[in-house]
């Protein structure tokens, strides 16, 4: 590492070392503008791509048409902020595209200014968050379908930045903001919380950071922590059945025995973590194993002194995550996570990446990490609306490819305004509720969170590879309705062709029970 006494140590420079930052002109504003510009054109590609939702998709529009102190499983965070969207915007995939992609631009900018700070660099920023574009569930999954674990990584990474900067000024504002941070990312995504508890324990390890955690200021930002998750933890208390309605499904299964289902459980892990960092240590592997002959920008010994502690401290973060996961999968039986739950937990990677690389990162690596990270922008861009288009050519079936523009046009008159439309799926109540605004389209497990006042029910479902009356239509009229069995006159049907597709047809079977 290139050490000086002060920054600028005034030593000429020829064209075979230059600096990362004096080769490569990073101006924040430009970047900002590029960033930007990424995720304007994924807000304007989604927009025009389809009409419908996909899964995530159609879940928040669903749960958006109320407001609720908890929606199941899931925190409300995401779904209060889709509200808000929803009332600003309209209810409509531009809405669900907008709020998306500016969380997602969040995460990028919050990369880049916790890598800036930590390696003092902006080449070092640059390189972080465009780092953010070698793993898979940020660069192509959050934009497909995610909502929960995308604002979980976003708060994740301002918990990082807010924790740094808190350390630097030891200022009363820092910690506020912390609490406030960390109190919204546990509404983002419970699993969020292993971020805040890997940063202490961290902190906690190492003497320069260890006195932030301890002070006095802590206890503000953990009260403030605990106000703004209260009413949720409140709401939890009253509701466990639904808040832990999906447990279940990550619970060890041991029928051929305890150990045998420990070891599937761990290497479900193992696969999750190399499948979410693989491809970031695969690209850092081929950009930096080898030697320019150039290095670094220059690092005052303050500067090299905090580097090096930043380092650690991101080391054994991700340490300590690991433990936490491993502690999460053994202690508590837990098998069946999968590289988007790590999401939160793991979006430190990055700044530690530059960090870690920081003595070679010159002009030709970065310019290397830019090519490189170009290419993904490009395929993301052209390859997540290609597999709509090319749905039928490649024997997909696609959420987006659902014709229920087309649908709702046939059956809104059939449908009085304020009605409740009762659904077999969240996928189509979402996407119902997309061209039907002025009624309420609610799956049938979720009709209880909703109400059922409404003067006018009708039951929708999705005919394809179902009987004519699928079993939870007629399992909700047993026990709501007049009869289990539906005359068939009463059933109308409504055809339309999936959007991109010259054969296949969607048919959708409606009755109206009040």
């Amino acid at each position: 590492m290139t050490i000086v006494e002060q920054p600028g140590d005034g030593l000429p420079r020829t064209d075979a070392v230059r600096t990362a930052a004096e080769a490569f002109d990073i101006e924040p504003r430009r970047w900002l503008y590029l960033l930007l510009a990424y995720f304007t054109l994924h807000v304007a590609i989604r927009t025009l791509l389809s009409s419908s939702a996909d899964g995530d998709e159609a879940e928040q529009v669903m749960l958006a048409q109320k407001a609720l102190w908890g929606y199941g499983s899931q925190p409300p965070l995401y779904t209060w902020l889709q509200i808000g969207f929803f009332n600003s915007f309209g209810v409509s995939v531009f809405s669900l595209a907008l709020l998306k992609n500016l969380l997602l631009a969040g995460t990028y900018l919050l990369t880049y200014w916790s890598a800036k700070l930590v390696t003092r660099s902006r080449a070092g920023g640059l390189t972080a968050a465009l780092s953010l574009l070698f793993i898979e569930q940020i660069a192509w999954e959050s934009q497909r379908d995610l909502t929960h674990s995308v604002l979980g990584a976003t708060l994740a990474a301002a918990t990082l930045l807010i924790f740094l900067r808190a350390h630097e000024s030891q200022r009363l504002g820092w910690y506020i903001s912390l609490g406030f941070c960390v109190g919204l990312g546990c509404l983002s995504k419970y699993n969020y919380l292993f971020c805040p508890l890997a940063l202490t324990i961290a902190a906690l390890s190492i003497p320069e950071l260890r006195r932030t955690v301890l002070d006095k200021r802590m206890l503000v930002a953990v009260a403030i922590c605990v106000l703004v998750f209260l009413p949720n933890g409140v709401w939890i208390l009253h509701h466990r059945a639904q808040a832990f309605s999906s447990a279940a499904k990550f619970n060890v299964q041991d029928a051929e025995g305890l150990l045998a289902a420990y070891g599937v459980a761990l290497r479900q892990l193992i696969t999750a973590v190399l499948k979410f960092l693989g491809p970031l240590v695969l690209v850092y592997w081929g950009v930096f194993r080898k030697t320019t002959g150039q290095n670094g920008e220059a690092l005052t010994l303050d500067d090299d002194r905090r580097l090096a502690i930043y380092k650690l401290f991101l080391k054994r973060t991700l340490v300590v995550v690991g433990v936490l996961l491993v502690v999460l999968v053994l202690g508590f039986r837990t098998a069946g996570i999968r590289d988007r739950w790590l999401q939160p937990v793991l979006i430190f990677a990055p700044v530690l990446a530059a960090a870690v690389v920081r003595e070679r990162l010159d002009a030709v690596r970065l310019n290397r990490v830019v090519a490189v990270s170009g290419v993904v922008m490009v395929v993301v861009t052209v390859g997540l609306p290609g597999r709509i288009i090319l749905a039928e050519q490649l024997n997909r079936k696609e959420a987006l490819t659902h014709p229920y523009r087309q649908i709702t046009q046939q059956i809104a008159g059939a449908i009085p305004e304020s009605s409740l439309v009762l659904t077999t799926s969240r996928l189509m109540a979402g996407s119902l509720r997309l061209h039907l605004p002025s009624r309420l389209c609610v799956s049938l497990e979720d009709h209880a969170w909703f109400g059922d006042d409404q003067e006018h029910c009708f039951l929708a479902w999705d005919t394809e590879g179902a009987e004519e009356t699928p079993y939870p239509v007629r399992l909700w009229l047993q026990n709501h309705g007049p009869d289990s069995d539906l005359p068939a006159e009463a059933v109308r049907y409504f055809t339309a062709p999936y959007q991109y597709h010259h054969q296949r047809q969607m048919r959708v079977g409606l009755v109206q029970i009040r």
